[in-house]
């Protein structure tokens, strides 16, 4: 009797569990956001191609500064033998009614690839987009720097709409050759020059660390599909 009453409980115990299983949708939201184009393209980082020309700025009543910028990315890349950033100064005077002569301070850089970065950019992403404060739109290229793995789910929540959850997971990511240089918990950093380990080190990439993701899934014919997804570390690590 003993017997047939630990089978019995047994039995209940794997029929819940089962039951647990089928019901429980954590695997398919993790199956969604894992399959998901968004999570399956490669982190990157954003790289200006040429100088970003800023607004002028006047340095006093007769005297005026024209800069341009060059995103931190550029310098790992130059110390990772991909780009070579070139900085010149120049200054030039000009006669202006009342005001007399005006002299103006402009900043030139050209950004190059070596040929081993010819080689590499084969699998770069171009896009032009603007950036606060240029006077134009920058052309920028977007280099694959590794992978992303989830390892688990934070939380789900339902929202107001039928069907649809917003689900917060972990991840972490896993630098390809070019991202080695770029993570802070890697020992190819170390190797760089000072001022571009500060570089790589403030754009905050590192495979030891748990980041942080949010997608909306909505679920279509018994099937849950990712709506979005947003990764706030790699927006805050593609600014200059």
């Amino acid at each position: 009797m003993g017997a047939i009453f630990v089978v019995i409980i047994a039995g209940v115990v794997i029929v819940r569990a089962q039951l647990k299983k089928f019901f429980d949708p954590t695997p398919a939201y993790l199956e969604a956001i894992r399959k998901s184009g968004k999570f399956e393209e490669p982190t990157t980082i954003r790289v200006n191609q040429r100088p970003i020309p800023m607004t002028l700025i006047m340095q006093g009543a007769l005297d005026s500064r024209r800069t341009v910028l060059v995103a931190k990315t550029a310098k790992v890349l130059e110390a990772l033998g991909l780009l070579t950033v070139s900085k010149t100064t120049s200054s030039s005077t000009w006669e202006v009614p009342v005001l007399g002569s005006v002299k103006m301070k402009s900043e030139d850089v050209e950004i190059s690839l070596t040929e081993k970065g010819v080689g590499e950019s084969v699998n770069w992403r171009t896009t032009e987009e603007p950036y606060p404060m240029a006077s134009e739109k920058a052309l920028w290229w977007h280099v694959p720097i590794g992978s992303r793995e989830i390892t688990g789910i934070e939380s789900v929540n339902e929202t107001m709409l039928p069907n649809m959850v917003d689900v917060a997971i972990h991840w972490r990511w896993h630098p390809n050759k070019i991202g080695e240089g770029f993570d802070c918990g890697g020992s190819v950093i170390g190797s760089l020059p000072k001022d571009t380990q500060d570089f790589a080190l403030s754009l905050g990439w590192n495979s030891q660390t748990e980041y942080t993701a949010q997608a909306r899934l909505r679920r279509v014919g018994g099937a849950w599909e990712v709506l979005y997804i947003d990764f706030p570390n790699e927006r805050t690590s593609n600014e200059l």
